[in-house]
């Protein structure tokens, strides 16, 4: 176990005594009301240690020099590091005490279960001193197995009712989010509703821009051909181009200007404002 640094920091001197919480956690074999005791007291020691962590966050935040928050940064680390390692601590001693507890629970088994031992045992009880003290050492691993089983049904008492107390937990969840879930429904419905509303104002918003474009398309369009000379204009110029290709397509005419039957064809009105 790495050693804590000796500072007179609130953190360091509570880092210090959850340190010697966890070593006497490891090494508990006792009672489950003192094992509650030292989880309880782990506990209140790790509120302080993020009590301290969040005033260091602050202090950072709240620096008013580059240096000073550099300086806040570091030790923030060091406290997340140390804080971390201190968890992973306190992990390893819960899986040593447990070792450590049914360690003493198979050796008391065999004490009491070790039938070739107990024939040799009884060749040397000549004496009524050797039966007592046979007797003695036999009821105090008894009661020494007792306590262990006790010990055990207790811890398994207190994980029965850790679990009863989640699924009553898991109980009131489930309600919570059962009446919340047509909160949750009607909220999407709104929403949708609200999604589609920007939607639609979007598309009546560009079919705006497109409509007022071509308005504005028109306004000058009329503009500019107010000053445009009539024979320029473009329909103009189309239905003399569609006249040219009807003479030029026509068989019949001819620079002398008389159809095939000696007629005279009538002449094509001139275009003078061409």
């Amino acid at each position: 176990m790495a050693t804590p640094s000796t500072s007179p920091t609130p953190f360091t001197r509570a880092l210090e005594d959850a340190y010697r919480i966890v070593d006497a956690y490891r090494t508990h074999v006792g009672p489950v009301a003192e094992l509650t005791a030292l989880q309880r007291q782990f506990e209140r020691t790790c509120s302080l240690l993020r009590a301290s962590l969040r005033r260091t966050e602050v202090a950072v935040d709240e620096s008013e020099t580059e240096e000073e928050s550099q300086t806040h940064v570091t030790t923030l680390s060091q406290q997340r590091t140390q804080y971390e390692h201190l968890q992973q601590a306190y992990k390893a001693a819960a899986v040593s005490r447990k070792s450590l507890q049914k360690q003493l629970i198979e050796e008391a088994r065999k004490e009491l279960l070790d039938a070739g031992n107990t024939a040799e045992k009884r060749k040397q009880w000549r004496t009524e001193a050797d039966l007592m003290a046979a007797s003695k050492g036999v009821t105090e691993s008894l009661t020494r197995t007792k306590r262990m089983l006790a010990q055990e049904l207790e811890q398994s008492g207190a994980q029965l009712a850790a679990i009863e107390l989640s699924q009553e937990q898991l109980s009131k969840t489930n309600k919570e989010y059962d009446e919340h879930h047509g909160n949750l429904k009607t909220a999407q419905g709104l929403i949708r509703v609200v999604d589609w509303q920007n939607q639609s104002e979007r598309y009546l918003l560009w079919a705006g821009i497109w409509l007022f474009a071509a308005c504005a398309a028109w306004v000058v369009q009329k503009r500019c051909m107010y000053f445009v000379p009539e024979s320029l204009r473009p329909m103009a110029m189309l239905r003399y181009a569609y006249s040219t290709l009807k003479r030029s397509e026509d068989p019949g005419a001819g620079g002398d200007g008389l159809h095939v039957d000696g007629g005279e064809e009538p002449s094509v009105p001139a275009h003078d404002d061409l």
